[in-house]
């Protein structure tokens, strides 16, 4: 075949090809996403062509490549540093959130930074800055620091430090200050506030909140509470000397004890509540009679645990006692009145409580605030309505107990209480497992004949606890010795069992020292005409 012949069938073949090939891809000129015979599909962008089933791209684009980012089915990463229309990028990436884009956004002074950018420094701006900074940092969701300079001199103001605050809520911000004629700096432990005044108040807290290590402060003399205050909830941990009038009493925060008994508080101690953790020293606060709820002064007690904060509670219908108080005599409801679950919760601010007394009772359905109680040696909740005592669980040192007369069905709760030693569980139609005692080394334990323990337990309990003395034919509570051992008429004179004649001391049985609020020498309000002088003499045939 000659030359001329085969360049004529290979131009054939090459137009064969090419038509073939256009007829595949379509006119050029419609789209900017290539196809290619040999290899993946590729789109064309102003920084150059990217496979389609590119994972990661890179380079400086223009608006118009944005429609055609739609093309890349795999992408993740996408770095368009130095591109000019960071609005643009900043609308599709939000459009894209599972795409990782970084971009450049225009600083005021013409620098840039990128959106990925963990450490940022505005020193070199001011607060005709403040605007356009704002505009930047809504691109700047990696910034974890700021460096911001000096504030309050001809850099930001408080106000710009509050704007950025909030605009960066995750950053921690670095800055100095000038302030009432001295420089200070994010170390600086000793704060001299005393040339301060009203105005700047608001200043000086922005200050305060900045810094993390101030030791002492110094604040004006005559500077209000409410200013003083704000200022010394920036730095709770400052010692500070500060002088001033709360509720009607001269005062300052380095008093060891405050007495404010029988002054009315009308804000509910919302005021006291405040100063209170600033006044390092105090060891007592005594709030009797202030008009303030029982639930504030819980309140400012779990706030303040160094703090014995002292008040009175009623419950019944005459009995008072102050919530220091480590004995409460209240089984007389004909004279103190009947006490319920209603008012007998009030009893658990008792925390300090040694011995306790609510026989008789029988409106008396809950025993719970004995939780709060775990000092309690004493309980006698004979003849109430009680029927749970599970709350003992926390009264470790709980040692003698009288539950006699009551509907209580489980006293396992008593295993916990390893502590005791006379139990009277007589007169108790419900219990029969006593199990729970069985480890217990007490002295004394009343069944009596009409609690149904079983013979088989009774046996395996003395054959645990042989020193034990266990009675099993009283018909009531008290009877065959539980008082005492034998009454002289003569005399006339009971011969207490030892226990119970150290009982009548604890529970001050012998000089009827109930807790009547006109025994009580702290309550100022007057005894009913009818009740008057008819108890704290010594009664015997009690």
């Amino acid at each position: 075949m000659s030359s001329s012949k085969v360049s004529r069938v290979a131009a054939s073949v090459f137009y064969t090809i090419l038509f073939t090939a256009l007829c595949i891809s379509g006119p050029v000129h419609e789209s900017n996403e290539k196809k290619t015979i040999f290899g993946e599909p590729r789109v064309l962008l102003s920084a150059g062509s990217f496979g389609k089933n590119s994972t990661s791209i890179s380079g400086q684009i223009r608006p118009a490549d944005l429609n055609m980012l739609g093309h890349f089915t795999e992408l993740k990463s996408a770095d368009f540093r130095g591109s000019d229309c960071h609005e643009e990028i900043a609308a599709w990436a939000k459009a894209n959130p599972d795409i990782n884009v970084i971009y450049s956004v225009p600083l005021p002074n013409g620098s840039f930074l990128d959106t990925n950018t963990t450490s940022v420094d505005f020193s070199a701006f001011s607060s005709s800055d403040v605007d356009a900074l704002l505009s930047v940092i809504s691109h700047l969701s990696c910034v974890e620091s700021v460096n911001v300079g000096t504030v309050g001199d001809k850099g930001f103001s408080f106000e710009d430090i509050r704007r950025l605050k909030e605009a960066l809520p995750n950053a921690s911000f670095s800055m100095d200050f000038v302030f009432l004629g001295q420089t200070i700096t994010p170390d600086t432990t000793n704060i001299d506030f005393g040339t301060l005044n009203s105005s700047q108040v608001n200043d000086a807290a922005n200050i305060l909140a900045c810094l993390n290590n101030v030791q002492s402060l110094i604040l004006p003399k005559d500077l209000p509470l409410k200013d003083a205050l704000v200022l010394l909830e920036k730095a709770p941990d400052a010692k500070c000397d500060y002088a001033f009038t709360l509720y009607g009493k001269d005062i300052d925060l380095n008093v060891t004890e405050l007495d404010y008994s029988y002054v009315t508080i009308s804000d509910d101690g919302a005021l006291m509540r405040r100063i209170l953790p600033h006044m390092k020293k105090l060891k007592k606060l005594d709030m009797d009679t202030t008009g303030v709820s029982d639930k504030s002064l819980e309140q400012m007690r779990k706030e303040n645990p160094s703090v014995d904060i002292v008040w009175r509670i009623w419950f019944g219908e005459n009995y008072s006692v102050r919530t220091d108080v480590e004995r409460i005599l209240a089984s007389k409801p004909t004279v103190g009145g009947m006490i319920t679950d209603e008012t007998g919760v009030r009893l658990k601010y008792c925390t300090k409580l040694r011995f306790l007394d609510l026989g008789h009772n029988d409106e008396l359905a809950s025993c719970d605030f004995v939780r709060y109680m775990p000092d309690l040696e004493v309980l006698i909740i004979s003849m109430t309505g009680i029927t749970d005592i599970s709350a003992l669980e926390n009264c470790s040192k709980l040692n003698y107990l009288e539950i006699g007369s009551s509907n209580i069905k489980d006293i396992s709760v008593l295993k916990s209480c390893t502590g005791l030693r006379d139990v009277n569980i007589a007169c108790m139609p419900k219990v029969n497992d006593i199990s729970a005692l069985y480890d217990i080394p007490l002295n004394r334990l009343w069944i009596g004949r009409d609690t149904p323990v079983p013979s088989d337990q009774v046996a395996k309990f003395k054959s645990h606890q042989p020193q034990c003395t266990v009675d099993l034919t009283a018909d009531q509570p008290h009877a065959n010795c539980w008082r005492y051992t034998r009454y002289d008429p003569e005399e006339p004179k009971y011969y207490w069992v030892p226990r119970y004649e150290q009982l009548r001391n604890e529970l001050g049985y012998n000089y009827q020292e109930y807790s009547f609020y006109w025994l009580d020498p702290k309550c100022d309000k007057p005894a009913p005409a009818e009740h008057a002088g008819k108890y704290g003499k010594a009664v015997y045939g009690y």
